[in-house]
């Protein structure tokens, strides 16, 4: 395990809205076990997108701690071959490592349940904290393809909050230097952040800076491509604390460790 990484939080995607979920986190314990509990936030999944818990893990108020990561991280996504990259960092696995993963979980007749796991903010060596992201929405915001196709290893991206959009007032569109958009910062980055910051999310562009750590093209014909944009964001050490430290991000079980 790194010992950078004491935490890791699970999302699941809304099969119909599409929409992604905070539910659970995973906690290194000081025994070396890992705990799996579920995140207040999992009320919403519910709530509004129908979740009806994991298999093996359908009681949203347990906790389940072993010595190994829980069962539906054997289920990730391998990772896919680099057309082009760009430093890309390494992805979340049994030792806690910060990139974002994805995990697909079988629930019978062949269905699965989609999981995004992500590390909160990690302490920076010269002070502040720093974490990676994917960027959503590329190719479906107008004009990104074209855009996501020339970006640059460290390219600094521009932070444009969207308070009139209708999918999420919190939305927060990325952008280049020139004005064009390449896609947005993950809703569970961007909900935090508007919780950190307040309405408008005022200072976000001096607080929070962003830049591309990879890019990768994926085109299988006839299906449209892909594009996976990777980004590492940088803030200061005060927001860093605030981040994921919400009541949505407390465990629901009250036996559930904090961190």
């Amino acid at each position: 395990m790194s010992s950078r990484v004491p935490v890791l939080f699970v999302t699941w995607q809304a099969p119909e809205s599409r929409r992604f979920f905070p539910i659970a986190r995973v906690l290194r314990l000081p025994t070396g076990e890992f705990e799996w509990a579920y995140l207040r936030a999992v009320r919403d999944a519910i709530a509004l997108g129908g979740f009806a818990g994991l298999p093996g893990f359908e009681d949203v108020e347990g906790v389940s701690v072993g010595p190994e990561l829980p069962a539906p991280f054997a289920h990730r996504v391998p990772g896919r071959p680099v057309r082009r990259s760009t430093s890309r960092p390494r992805a979340a696995n049994d030792v806690l490592d910060p990139a974002p993963i994805t995990l697909l979980v079988p629930v019978g007749a062949g269905r699965h349940e989609r999981l995004e796991v992500f590390s909160p903010p990690l302490p920076a060596p010269l002070g502040g904290a720093w974490g990676v992201f994917g960027a959503r929405g590329v190719r479906r915001v107008p004009g990104s393809q074209g855009a996501a196709l020339t970006l640059v290893e460290h390219e600094r991206l521009g932070l444009v909050p969207e308070p009139s959009n209708a999918y999420n007032p919190h939305a927060v569109l990325l952008a280049r230097s020139d004005g064009s958009a390449i896609g947005y910062l993950p809703d569970y980055l961007a909900n935090e952040l508007a919780e950190a910051l307040g309405p408008g999310l005022p200072e976000l562009g001096t607080r929070l800076r962003v830049e591309v750590a990879s890019f990768e093209r994926i085109h299988h014909p006839p299906a449209d491509p892909l594009y996976l944009v990777s980004c590492r964001y940088t803030c200061d050490a005060g927001l860093a604390q605030r981040l994921f430290h919400s009541e949505r991000y407390l465990p629901l079980a009250p036996a559930a460790h904090r961190f």
